[in-house]
Parts: C-alpha cells; sequence; structure tokens
C-alpha cells in the first residue's frame, strides 16, 4: 500500500538534507555551516507521528530511533551499558539473553539491534509532485513486540536510574548478575490488529500514551503519559492540546531536520549500516 505521509511503527532509511533544514531561518551562517555537514544513509525506526498528517504538507513530524549492528556503545558516565538494547530477528545475541522483537515481514539483516537512545524529532519531508510513499514491502514491528520492547525499555531505565542514584549517593555501582530474559507482558491493546499500528485506531481507544523510550528534550522521563480514562473531558481536551497534535500552522520546524525517507531498507547493505552515533552527531551538530 501507498500513503501520502509514512506510516510509524516500520523500519526505513533516511539521510538529513542540512542545507534545507535551515534554508527557512536566512541565516547566512547557518546555512554555511550546515553546507559543510556531512551527512550518511541510516537505518532507523518510525516511533510515531508528533502531529496528525494532514495531506499537503511539505513535511510531516516523526519521532525516530536510528537502528545499530552491534551491542550499545557503553557511555558509564551515562550510566548507558552494553546490554541496554534489544536484538532484532534473526539476530539473538544479546548479553541477558533478551528474546529478540520479531518483525513482519523478517527483518532482512541478521545483525541489527534497538539501542537505548533519545527520540530524536525530525521532519521527513512530503514526496513530490503529489508523490506517496509505498509501504508495499515495509517492515514493521507488530503490536505485541512493541508492547515487549516498551517493557524492556522500562527495566533499562530503572537499572540506570537505579545506577546514577547510587552513584549520587557516594555508592559503588551494584554489579549486575547475568540473568535469565524477562518474562514480559504481550497483551496487544483492543482493536490493534497483528501488522496494523495501535495508534491508527486512537479514535477507538482509551489510553493516550507515549513510549517510555527518553525524550531528547526530558532526561529520560516519558514525553506524554497522559491517560484519558482516568481524567475529566476537560483534561483530555487540554491534553490534547499540550500534545499539539494538530501542528501550528506557522511552524517552520525549527531547525528540526528535514530528512528524506524510504522504507526500502532492503537497499541497504548490513556493512553499511552506520553507527547511531553518528546520527546523533549530525543531528547535534545542525540543531545546535
Amino acid at each position: 500500500m501507498s500513503y501520502y505521509c509514512p506510516m510509524p511503527y516500520r523500519y526505513g532509511i533516511l539521510r538529513i538534507d542540512a542545507l534545507c533544514s535551515v534554508e527557512h531561518l536566512n541565516d547566512s551562517v547557518a546555512s554555511e555551516q550546515a553546507s559543510k555537514l556531512n551527512t550518511k544513509q541510516y537505518l532507523v525506526y518510525l516511533e510515531q507521528e508528533l502531529e496528525l498528517p494532514f495531506p499537503d504538507r511539505p513535511w510531516y513530524k516523526f519521532a525516530i530511533s536510528p537502528i545499530a549492528t552491534a551491542l550499545r556503545a557503553e557511555e558509564p558516565e551515562q550510566g548507558l551499558t552494553t546490554d541496554m538494547c534489544i536484538a532484532i530477528y534473526p539476530n539473538t545475541v544479546h548479553p541477558r539473553r533478551r528474546p529478540p522483537l520479531r518483525t513482519i515481514p523478517e527483518f532482512p539483516f541478521s545483525n541489527c539491534y534497538h539501542w537505548l537512545l533519545p527520540e530524536l524529532d525530525v521532519r521527513i519531508r512530503a514526496k513530490p509532485d503529489d508523490g506517496v510513499f509505498d509501504a508495499t514491502n515495509a517492515v514493521q514491528l507488530p503490536p505485541r513486540e512493541r508492547t515487549a520492547m516498551s517493557y524492556y525499555w522500562n527495566d533499562d531505565i530503572n537499572r540506570r536510574q537505579e545506577t546514577l542514584h547510587r552513584r549520587a549517593m557516594g555508592l559503588p555501582d551494584e554489579p549486575e548478575p547475568l540473568s535469565t530474559a524477562l518474562d514480559c507482558p504481550t497483551d496487544e491493546p483492543d482493536g490493534a490488529q497483528d501488522g496494523e499500528p495501535a495508534s491508527h485506531a486512537m479514535f477507538a481507544t482509551t489510553n493516550v500514551e507515549r513510549s517510555p523510550t527518553p525524550s531528547a528534550h526530558s532526561s529520560g522521563d516519558n514525553r506524554c503519559s497522559f491517560t484519558a480514562s482516568d481524567a475529566t473531558s476537560e483534561d483530555t481536551a487540554h491534553a490534547l492540546v499540550d500534545m499539539n497534535i494538530f501542528g501550528d500552522p506557522n511552524d517552520q520546524g525549527d531547525i528540526l531536520p528535514l530528512v528524506d525517507f524510504s522504507f526500502d531498507i532492503q537497499d541497504l547493505q548490513a556493512d553499511d549500516i552506520p553507527n547511531p552515533l553518528d546520527f546523533l552527531n549530525e543531528y547535534a551538530e545542525l540543531v545546535k
């Protein structure tokens, strides 16, 4: 199937268009710096839309996370360890023996991982001349697997926070025992079918939640933890406004990276998939 905007919970490839990302600023210094940025093509996962994707927009806001081909890079000062990742089947290697995530169809690479990373917001450029994003062969993560991923991220976030807390108290890091895989819940939300994102039944659900993956802007807190079933209708209205799902008609994206995106991950070679830290460096260089 084809869509005028990308569909979330699927994998794709993107590249930052650095010069166009800052063009609307009319800043010659920013344009000069952007023109010097050497960008790569990255394998990424589309977390979710950040605004309702109305037709005829020049770009669509998404939260994305880059995919890696190795265990997570260790960052001891941040409490991040190599096991804070999840393998994507057919890859099954993990220090804590976590079961891998299983995509539909099977992932075309045998060495890939999701890393615990900040969600990064980008603007995905609309296809020119009323073009569409062809998702016919897109690789997607079904609801059951997304539930498992959220469970593991919660475990990693809690372990990281415990490590940082112990350090703040002057206590040594607690050694991490090699454990068997955690049992995780796999209940799917009502109305979600295998292969179809739960967010596209958003008006039939009672919960409005954000992934537990720490946001690039939130220091590890959920970007949205509002639960409509526990709130009044007035609270619901305020929460929807705060989420800004309709977007700002005057918003030019500030300097969120403008990217070109495709679902054709089969066009990549396993050996050519860049390190996610390279994408974080490009992102930081552009928005600084």
